[in-house]
C-alpha cells in the first residue's frame, strides 16, 4: 500500500512538473566562450515532413537567450522522430567568435530525448539521454568542415564537375562509416532515415551545380555540363518504392523532386534553349509520371513548396492536386499553401525607418509597392538582392513604384549594420525595421510570411497583388515580373 502511494505521488509531481504534457524532449546547451553571453539562440522544430528545410510553414521557432552561458529548450508533445535546427549568432556580424557544428544544422532527434551540449571553441561534448543519434549527426556533418576541398580543374566543367562528384562521394562514404560505427546505438529507424537523409544531401549539392545558363559565354560550359549530367545522371535508376523511412526523410524526395526538374530542363535546354521549366510543365511531368498515390502526393508537396516563393501555381493547380492525393500531410501542406495566395487583401502596417521614424502604407498610396523581406545571415535573401539589381535599375524613374526592404531582425543595431553593408538591400529601396518584433510584427502574420526571402506586391490601393511573384532568377521569370508590376502600374493608371 505504501509503495502504491509513493508511486502515485511520484506520478503526481512528474505530470505537474510538465503540466501533464508527454514524450518531453529537452535541449541543454553551454558555450565555453564567454562572447555568446546574452546572444539570440532560436531553435526551430517541425513535428512533420521537413520538405525543402521549410519549419516555419507547419512547424514552430523558439527563440531564448544565452544567460550565465547556457540556454535551454523544452518541446513537449513530440511524434517518435522529428528534425530540429539551431541557429546563433552571424558570422559576418560578430567574426571574433568561432563556428560550431551544430549551428544551422539540422538533426534527427527521437522523442524524449535530453541532450546536454557543452560548446568549446573547437569541439562539443554530447550526453544525456539519446545522445547517441546527436553525437552520430554532429560527428557525420563535421567530416563536411574537416575534409579539404580538392583545387578542381579550371580548364574543363566537365572534370571539374567529376572531381566534385569524387570529393562529395569520399565525404558521404566516410560519414555512413560514421553512421556503420553508431549502429545498435542507434534504433534501426533512424539509422535507415539517417542513410537516406546523407545519400541524399550528396546527390542534391551535387545537382544543384548543375546550372546551365543563356549567356554565350556559357555555351561551352553548357555543353560539358549537359554531358555530365547524362553520364551520371538521366540514365541513372532511383528507387521510388517509399519505405516509411524514406518518406520521412527530409531529402529523399527532394532529391528525387530536383533529379526529376533537372532532368526536364536539361532536355528543355536540349530541345529548345528554354533554361527553366514551368510550374504547370513539371506539375504535368510528375503528374503524368507517377501512378503511386504515396510517391505523387510527396513530389507535388514538395514541388508545390519549392516554386511557393518563384510564383506559377495558379488555384486550379492546387485544387486538382488535392483532388488527387489522398495523404493527409502532403494534401495538408498544399492546403496551407493555397491559403497563403491572399490577393485582393489589404496590407496595413507600421514600421520603422533607419532614423527610427515611423512609416506606414499611407505614405505610398497611389503606388505600386514591391515589399522584400529579409533578415541577417539569409544566403538566400543577398542572392536575391544581387537578382534584383536589374529590378531596382528598370524602375529607377518610375515614380509610380517604390522597393522596401523589410527586415526581421531583431536586434535593431544588427539591422543597421547589415542595412550599411549593401549585401540585403539596395540604394534605390527604403530599408525597414519591425521593431524589434521578428516574425511577430503585424505584418509577417498578415501576409503569412513565412520564409525568407519572401516578394510581395501591392497595387496602388495597398491590396496584396501577389503573395507569390516571380524571382528575377532567370531573364524568363524577371520578364514575368516586369509584366506584374507594369500591368499593375497600368490598372493604377486607368481607375
Amino acid at each position: 500500500m505504501k509503495r502504491l502511494i509513493v508511486w502515485t505521488l511520484f506520478m503526481f509531481g512528474v505530470l505537474h512538473l510538465f503540466g501533464g504534457e508527454k514524450n518531453v524532449s529537452i535541449i541543454n546547451g553551454k558555450f565555453e566562450n564567454k562572447l555568446y553571453e546574452g546572444m539570440e539562440i532560436t531553435l526551430y522544430y517541425c513535428p512533420g515532413y521537413y520538405a525543402v528545410s521549410e519549419p516555419a510553414l507547419r512547424g514552430q521557432s523558439f527563440t531564448t537567450k544565452v544567460k550565465n552561458g547556457k540556454f535551454a529548450f523544452h518541446l513537449a508533445n513530440t511524434p517518435d522522430e522529428f528534425y530540429i535546427q539551431l541557429t546563433y549568432g552571424d558570422i559576418r556580424m560578430v567574426e571574433q567568435l568561432p563556428w560550431h557544428t551544430i549551428n544551422l544544422g539540422i538533426f534527427l532527434l527521437e522523442k524524449n530525448s535530453d541532450i546536454e551540449l557543452g560548446l568549446a571553441d573547437n569541439h562539443c561534448e554530447i550526453h544525456g539521454r539519446k545522445a547517441d543519434l546527436f553525437a552520430c549527426q554532429y560527428n557525420m556533418r563535421s567530416l563536411v568542415f574537416v575534409k579539404k576541398h580538392p583545387k578542381y580543374n579550371k580548364d574543363s566543367y566537365y572534370l571539374r564537375l567529376k572531381e566534385q562528384k569524387e570529393y562529395g562521394d569520399s565525404v558521404l562514404k566516410a560519414q555512413l562509416n560514421v553512421l556503420d560505427s553508431f549502429r545498435g546505438k542507434v534504433s534501426d529507424r533512424a539509422y535507415k532515415i539517417l542513410q537516406y537523409d546523407y545519400k541524399a544531401d550528396n546527390e542534391i549539392k551535387l545537382l544543384k551545380a548543375l546550372s546551365v545558363q543563356s549567356n554565350s559565354k556559357w555555351t561551352q560550359r553548357n555543353k560539358e555540363t549537359i554531358k555530365f549530367y547524362t553520364d551520371y545522371f538521366l540514365y541513372g535508376v532511383y528507387d521510388t518504392d517509399f519505405s516509411d523511412e524514406k518518406f520521412f526523410s527530409r531529402s529523399h524526395a527532394y532529391f528525387l523532386y530536383l533529379k526529376y526538374l533537372t532532368d526536364l530542363g536539361i532536355v528543355m535546354k536540349a530541345v529548345d534553349g528554354q533554361l527553366r521549366p514551368t510550374f504547370g510543365q513539371i506539375y504535368t511531368y510528375i503528374t503524368d509520371k507517377f501512378d503511386d498515390n504515396k510517391v505523387l502526393g510527396r513530389l507535388l508537396a514538395t514541388l508545390f513548396i519549392d516554386y511557393h516563393r518563384r510564383g506559377g501555381a495558379t488555384t486550379w493547380h492546387y485544387d486538382d492536386a488535392l483532388q488527387r492525393i489522398k495523404g493527409e500531410e502532403d494534401a495538408e501542406i498544399i492546403l496551407l499553401l493555397k491559403q497563403h495566395l491572399t490577393k485582393g487583401k489589404p496590407a496595413t502596417f507600421t514600421l520603422l525607418d533607419t532614423a527610427g521614424k515611423e512609416v506606414t502604407e499611407k505614405r505610398f498610396k497611389g503606388k505600386v509597392v514591391v515589399l522584400d523581406f529579409w533578415f541577417t545571415g539569409c544566403t538566400a535573401c543577398i542572392h536575391l538582392n544581387k537578382e534584383m539589381d536589374k529590378v531596382y535599375h528598370y524602375y529607377e524613374h518610375n515614380e509610380d513604384v517604390v522597393f522596401i526592404n523589410v527586415c526581421v531582425d531583431k536586434n535593431r543595431v544588427q539591422w543597421l549594420k547589415s542595412v550599411k553593408s549593401g549585401l540585403y538591400t539596395h540604394k534605390n529601396s527604403i530599408p525597414l525595421y519591425t521593431e524589434g518584433r521578428g516574425k511577430d510584427h503585424q505584418l509577417i502574420k498578415s501576409l503569412d510570411v513565412f520564409a525568407f526571402p519572401t516578394l510581395v506586391i501591392l497595387d496602388q490601393r495597398g491590396n496584396i497583388l501577389s503573395s507569390n511573384p516571380p524571382m528575377p532568377q532567370t531573364g524568363e521569370s524577371q520578364k514575368k515580373l516586369f509584366d506584374l508590376i507594369d500591368l499593375a502600374i497600368e490598372n493604377g493608371d486607368e481607375q
